[in-house]
């Protein structure tokens, strides 16, 4: 059985189990209507008085709203079925009503002693039937008053706080009663982050389970992505466009509710569960575990699927323009039209093999001695990061690869070699993809105009060969053509 709290005092409560979930409404929030873990209570005037609510402050012992006769307490835990209610009441109100159950179930009451103070408590339990709304209303007359003679006044209720026994700790206040529930057997879970990561928190996740014929689409936000880092559960309500499919007839979501923690074993993994009601009545569950891994419009270059590439490069090319105002050395190592850039963070060359001989860890810290690691694809800037480049072509706007791969994680080891340097890259891409990578024999200056670029046909004596720099790729211009790092013109 879980437990929700919802309260009125502003004291602490400790919770008596890991599963006990308070939830804590003060006297302003009961009047205004709230709701926490999908369990909403709100204070509302009945249909028989005008009466407003009062609110008192006892010292720093507890805070408390005073209802009227016709005055209602509205719990509404939507979907979840509510097995008990427990409220307790300031003992010494003068003129105690008794509060009445929409369901017209009967209260039990007694007097109980908490935290070193006295009030009256007042129980309500579940018939036996789904009951998702209770609504207690405070009766007429002073029934249960101490002194007899208030016994005929107007009823009175001073509400302390309020103890919520639910058969699930989240409901949805609101929603629907659903005529049946179905539990995805199989799904395929797959992300999109709407725009660029650095700045986006937007994303969409779409599931398909082929077994119950069933597919969703549920935007919501998480931010910042680092809050799942602590291991604890965290929810995310949907947002506006969420929608399921069942063949070609689409219902909007009436509710939803995504819970993401950190996998306690594995913190590459994350547990996810996905709690939905459709137009159509239906409640569905869907528990999966997996890495975040999602879609975005920078990374749009990139296959999803993870694969594995060897690439032995032929040619190495240095760029240094960079290594003197912020440390960073480019080396670009081509294969026919596809090569591999590395920034190295290094502030000098190194004798005979240009970049420093050692390990080298491809992160984005900008550390001296790293790699920095890749960040996407974005049109009109350098991009500088590491990456692989498949079939690059020469658009207005820079290179533009049919496909790549951005390097984030892994490892480059420089060696010197008696053909000038071999360096050995073993690397992890965005989606997964494993880029490795050799290379043995010089690096060169991509501004030496004495760079044999594989093409029998261009004479560089009597052209003048320029440098061009896109998008953060390599482009050389001999005369009036241009042509890749690798000899290939680009038309």
């Amino acid at each position: 059985m879980k437990k929700l709290t919802l309260v009125l005092i502003l004291v602490s409560v400790v919770m008596s189990s890991m599963w006990a979930q308070t939830t804590w409404f003060d006297r302003d929030e009961l009047g205004k209507g709230s709701s926490y873990s999908g369990i909403c209570a709100e204070a509302q005037k009945g249909s028989n008085t005008e009466d407003g609510f009062s609110y008192m402050s006892h010292g720093s012992s507890y805070k408390s709203i005073g209802l009227s006769a016709g005055h209602q307490v509205r719990i509404d835990a939507g979907f979840v079925n509510l097995d008990s209610v427990v409220v307790l009441m300031y003992s010494s109100t003068a003129c105690q009503a008794p509060l009445l159950a929409g369901d017209e179930t009967d209260l039990s009451y007694k007097q109980v002693t908490k935290d070193k103070l006295k009030y009256l408590q007042a129980t309500w339990k579940n018939p036996g039937k789904f009951a998702g709304t209770l609504v207690l209303t405070v009766g007429d007359k002073a029934t249960l008053a101490a002194n007899e003679a208030n016994r005929d006044e107007k009823g009175e209720a001073e509400i302390i706080r309020i103890d919520v026994y639910a058969s699930e700790e989240f409901g949805a206040c609101g929603v629907p009663v659903p005529n049946d529930t179905v539990t995805l057997k199989n799904p395929k879970v797959s992300y999109t982050l709407i725009g660029d990561p650095e700045f986006s928190s937007d994303y969409e996740l779409d599931a398909v389970d082929m077994e119950a014929g069933v597919s969703f689409h549920y935007p919501f936000a998480l931010f910042p992505a680092t809050e799942l880092e602590d291991g604890e559960p965290h929810m995310y309500e949907l947002k506006s466009g969420a929608y399921m499919q069942i063949g070609d007839t689409k219902y909007d979501l009436e509710y939803g509710m995504l819970t993401i923690r950190q996998d306690a074993v594995d913190k590459t993994q994350y547990v996810f569960r996905l709690d939905v009601i459709g137009a159509n009545l239906t409640r569905y569950f869907m528990d999966w575990k997996g890495k975040i891994i999602a879609a975005s419009e920078v990374y749009a270059l990139e296959p999803m699927t993870p694969t594995t590439i060897n690439f032995t490069a032929i040619q190495a090319l240095y760029d240094d323009d960079d290594m003197k105002d912020i440390g960073e050395l480019m080396v670009y190592f081509a294969d026919g039209s596809d090569f591999i850039q590395l920034n190295f963070q290094q502030a000098e060359l190194a004798a005979g093999t240009v970049v420093k001989t050692g390990t080298y860890l491809i992160d984005d810290s900008d550390d001296e001695g790293t790699v920095l690691a890749g960040d996407g694809f974005r049109d009109f800037d350098p991009n500088e990061g590491s990456a692989l480049y498949i079939q690059p072509e020469m658009t207005f706007l820079g290179w533009d690869p049919k496909a790549a791969y951005f390097i984030e994680s892994g490892t480059v080891k420089v060696e010197a070699s008696v053909k000038g340097v071999k360096i050995t890259l073993e690397g992890t891409s965005h989606y997964g993809s494993t880029i490795r990578m050799t290379y043995e024999g010089p690096i060169q200056n991509w501004d030496d105009e004495d760079i044999a670029l594989g093409m029998e046909t261009i004479h560089h004596s009597d052209v003048i060969i320029h440098k061009i720099l896109r998008n953060g790729h390599i482009l050389i211009l001999r005369g009036e053509k241009v042509y890749t790092v690798t000899g290939q013109e680009v038309r």
